[in-house]
């Protein structure tokens, strides 16, 4: 559940910081492909959005990152909408100004710099607020590079998912679009 509110408050983030835009026609996110899988079950990723960096304690910050599969529609009304699977990440430095690029420890149970929380969501539903399923990544390494024509691969080495032990890959290579 209080991954649930923290989708929540990034969707409704994301809503708030897409309707903010001068130019709506740029916050489109470019396509881009990937993929997670918990054990035998894939699902497609097109794109990729994060936010700013935010403080999380006296020298602690962090950025959130959303994956998320064609299902969701920004609207005319600058409102998401639709049902989609995603991946959320909050990576966490020790400098103000970072990058998401760098390599980074799963972790479920402590915010500290060079570590990442992560969670997956299936079918989320924006506007009834359901989804299939939702689980913690308990462990693993996450890199994140940038190329150089700013595309980023996301790939994760030995992830667990939480309590249930299954394992959790992510391929992703694309843009990732920074919400203001």
């Amino acid at each position: 559940m209080k991954n649930l509110t923290l989708l929540l408050s990034f969707i409704f983030s994301l809503t708030l910081l897409c309707s903010c835009e001068s130019d709506d026609d740029d916050m489109r996110a470019i396509e881009s492909r990937g993929s997670f899988s918990i054990d035998n079950d894939t699902f497609g990723l097109r794109f990729g959005f994060d936010t700013p960096v935010q403080e999380d304690s006296p020298n602690l910050y962090y950025k959130t990152i959303l994956l998320s599969s064609e299902g969701y529609v920004l609207t005319q009304n600058n409102q998401l909408e639709g049902a989609a699977d995603v991946v959320i990440m909050e990576v966490y430095s020790d400098q103000q100004n970072f990058e998401i690029e760098g390599t980074y420890s799963i972790t479920d149970n402590q915010a500290v710099s060079g570590q990442v929380e992560m969670y997956f969501a299936i079918n989320y539903d924006i506007q009834n607020d359901t989804l299939d399923r939702e689980e913690d990544i308990e462990s693993g390494t996450l890199t994140i590079t940038k190329n150089e024509n700013n595309t980023y691969v996301f790939t994760i080495n030995n992830g667990v998912v939480d309590i249930v032990g299954n394992d959790f890959k992510l391929n992703y290579n694309g843009f990732v679009t920074t919400l203001n």
